[in-house]
């Protein structure tokens, strides 16, 4: 074999001039380095980016591949000075819900409802998606004739009354002439509008009612898994 010393100078040559400027150019670069693409960058201290038109990240991987990523061992992983909203960023949706599909309420109240007989008040509510409507109500009864009177109070949706929410109060002259009747429930809905009544039953003609308040809330369901219940 012919052995040729002009190419083999050129080559040791060669692989000196790489060496020195691959020793010249590091792989990871660092305070002071021009931002090497591709590569590790590190830096022990802030790195400071001004532009006039902005900066500009476009991802150019495949569908479903973030742009950038934010890797803190701790804290927030970025952080803004501005409190203008920003378009795909600002949180619009809860679980893919707007606020006026996560909460609703509506009531209805009487200063001294009319005595001798039964009340009712009944509020309208709209369930966007399924959910529960937890309801809370209260009356006052007084007597000041001598006898009893034994009434109730409850919710109804519709003309069906919900399940659990029935009071039943003993008022005496003398004795108990003076009781609240007092009472909440929950219950499960469909998508609509509910009408939901807070009344009175049995009362007699000499029974005063005072006060009543009652109020309605609507809280949605997710509809995943098996539907909540209530405890023993």
């Amino acid at each position: 074999m012919r052995f040729d010393r002009g190419h083999f100078v050129s080559a040791v040559l060669g692989g000196l001039v790489v060496a020195v400027i691959m020793a010249a150019m590091p792989a990871v670069a660092g305070n002071g380095d021009n931002l090497r693409l591709g590569r590790k960058n590190y830096a022990t201290q802030v790195t400071l980016i001004k532009g006039k038109g902005g900066v500009l990240i476009r991802n150019t991987t495949p569908a479903g591949e973030p742009a950038a990523w934010f890797e803190v061992k701790s804290g927030p992983p970025f952080a803004v000075n501005s409190t203008s909203r920003v378009d795909n960023l600002n949180a619009d949706l809860l679980d893919g819900r707007s606020a006026n599909s996560l909460t609703r309420a509506t009531w209805c109240t009487s200063v001294d409802a009319a005595d001798g007989v039964d009340y009712g008040c009944t509020m309208t509510i709209t369930a966007p998606v399924a959910g529960y409507l937890l309801m809370s109500g209260s009356v006052d009864f007084w007597t000041s004739t001598p006898g009893g009177d034994l009434l109730s109070c409850m919710f109804k949706e519709g003309v069906t009354e919900v399940p659990g929410s029935r009071r039943d109060i003993d008022i005496q002259m003398p004795g108990n002439q003076e009781s609240d009747c007092a009472t909440d429930a929950a219950v499960y809905v469909t998508p609509g509008e509910h009408s939901i009544t807070f009344a009175t039953q049995s009362v007699g003609a000499n029974t005063n009612l005072g006060s009543v308040g009652a109020y309605i809330l609507y809280v949605p369901f997710n509809g995943a898994g098996a539907l909540p219940k209530a405890s023993p």
